[in-house]
């Protein structure tokens, strides 16, 4: 449950992102594509320059305090999935194969049901 709660986490932070990257846009700034551009996005937003209206910067924020909310829980799942993986026998076993480790177990494998 834990990895696929990360998984939709994680799905819901890119969409989360697309959004403002979309509706700055409209506003003629444009942003690469990816979590590593949105420190970008930020600084336009809380820019006082006046390059946006007050109405778009309130919305961009709350955006992008929403970004960083998932971004937090996602960390914090990316810290507990290892320990998780540690405390299962059939994930310990699995993770001394290469090139699996505890991101990588699928569901079924590891015991956990959907």
């Amino acid at each position: 449950m834990a990895y696929r709660t990360r998984d939709l986490l994680v799905r819901q932070r890119t969409q989360t992102i697309d959004a403002p990257r979309a509706r700055l846009a409209e506003q003629g700034i444009v942003a690469p594509v990816g979590p590593a551009h949105v420190s970008r996005l930020a600084a336009v937003v809380d820019g006082d320059d006046g390059a946006l209206p007050a109405a778009v910067q309130d919305l961009a924020r709350l955006l992008l305090d929403q970004i960083a909310g998932l971004s937090k829980k996602v960390a914090e799942l990316d810290a507990d999935l290892p320990r998780r993986a540690s405390t299962d026998d059939t994930a310990r076993r699995l993770t001394t194969l290469p090139g699996i480790g505890p991101m990588v177990i699928p569901p079924k494998i590891s015991g956990v049901q959907k």
